[in-house]
């Protein structure tokens, strides 16, 4: 008899909502070699409607509710007393009981404390021949000393950036010394996660995309500028509107992705882009939608001005259609960009100087970097290859 493996993945919202694309693509393909249950944290900004998921993949409720009163319960039910109560000194002594670290602090306890009271971490303990897989090193990882399941945290890197955090994440320490293998997306995310622990066990495993590239894009006018996500302060889309604004060729912009940002930096494009910038604001829409996109359009350059990243799947995705990238040089991002397949800037630079690489991307460069870009994805972050190393990881 065949043994059917069992995978337990404990993710931020999906399969609800529109977070968490990239663990869709993920989810799709390991479920050729899982049955998955996907424990959910919590339901994303109230959105309830349901992706499509295979036949064998099973999902429980999210278990972060929105009730008061279990709030303030589960804020003084825990098994994790003395760590939570470390933590605690830890944020008077070093941080001086900052408010809004307090917050973090009380929302992590919360977050801990209603995962180990949910219908999820019972099911963990009632399936210890499962094997568990947290999508994200957040603080519900802390309960994995409770189960007996081999266990493996994926750690993109935010949850141990400070600065995703204001300054603080809560049980920073702790995250790192939980008995498991990480995998951390890039080598950024090893060298922060061995400056915590030196023995941490760890294997790298890369994200990955499916799309291939099926025409060749050529060069033509105007250049065609694409940039796709949130419109929050973080990714800092107003600066490639003052970028755009000093460009004297025509261009023709697309944004896909939207945000609290979003009319600020419309109203912005409107005041200050001059008539040879044509631009349109499409929205939150599928990613399959974004991957079509790509597909039918003959896209030149993509842009990413975020103030900091892990290693972003939209531009593994752009580099499969061959498409170069032009980014800041933050986090992991050098990793997947360099100046053979796009352009890497320091991150405080000038927009001024952005505006003349822009303005002087010439028809033999773009060729030259579109073959590395797609070179790029096939070698390091295609999906099929990625995935595969993952499933060979969970199961030796």
């Amino acid at each position: 008899m065949v043994k059917i493996n069992k995978l337990i993945i404990i993710s931020s919202s999906f399969p609800f909502g529109k977070q968490e694309i990239f663990l869709e693509n993920e989810v799709s393909f390991l479920s050729n070699y899982f049955n998955i249950t996907v424990i959910p944290s919590y339901y994303y900004n109230s959105d309830r409607s349901l992706r499509d998921i295979p036949n064998n993949v099973r999902y429980l409720d999210p278990y972060i509710k929105k009730n008061i009163i279990k709030n303030l319960f589960f804020l003084f039910n825990t098994g994790y007393f003395f760590i939570e109560f470390k933590e605690l000194i830890r944020l008077l002594t070093n941080y001086k009981l900052k408010k809004s670290f307090f917050k973090e602090f009380l929302i992590s306890v919360r977050n801990i404390n209603f995962f180990c009271n949910s219908e999820g971490f019972t099911f963990i303990k009632n399936n210890p021949d499962s094997i568990l897989y947290y999508y994200w090193a957040n603080s519900s990882i802390l309960a994995s000393d409770s189960f007996k399941n081999k266990t493996f945290i994926r750690v993109h890197g935010g949850e141990l950036n400070p600065y995703y955090s204001n300054g603080y994440v809560p049980f920073l320490k702790e995250k790192c010394f939980v008995k498991a293998t990480y995998l951390p997306i890039s080598n950024n995310a090893i060298i922060k996660l061995k400056s915590i622990n030196s023995n941490i066990n760890y294997v790298l495993s890369r994200l990955g995309t499916f799309s291939e590239m099926n025409q060749s894009n050529h060069y033509s006018s105007p250049l065609f500028v694409v940039s796709c996500s949130s419109v929050i302060q973080l990714k800092r889309v107003d600066l490639i509107v003052k970028i755009l604004s000093k460009c004297k060729r025509d261009i023709h912009w697309v944004h896909f992705g939207d945000g609290p940002e979003l009319h600020h930096v419309i109203s912005l494009a409107k005041d200050i882009l001059p008539k040879n910038i044509s631009f349109d604001f499409v929205g939150r829409i599928n990613n399959k939608d974004v991957l079509k996109f790509y597909e039918l359009n003959n896209v030149h350059l993509f842009i990413n001005m975020s103030e900091t990243e892990g290693i972003p799947v939209s531009i593994m995705e752009d580099f499969s259609f061959g498409i170069p990238a032009l980014v800041t040089d933050v986090g992991g991002t050098s990793e997947l960009v360099n100046f053979e397949n796009g352009f890497l800037i320091p991150n405080d630079i000038d927009y001024c100087v952005v505006s003349e690489i822009i303005e002087n991307f010439c028809e033999e460069e773009f060729y030259s970097k579109s073959v590395k870009a797609f070179d790029t994805w096939m070698l390091l972050y295609n999906g099929s290859n990625n995935y595969l190393k993952l499933v060979d990881a969970l199961l030796n």
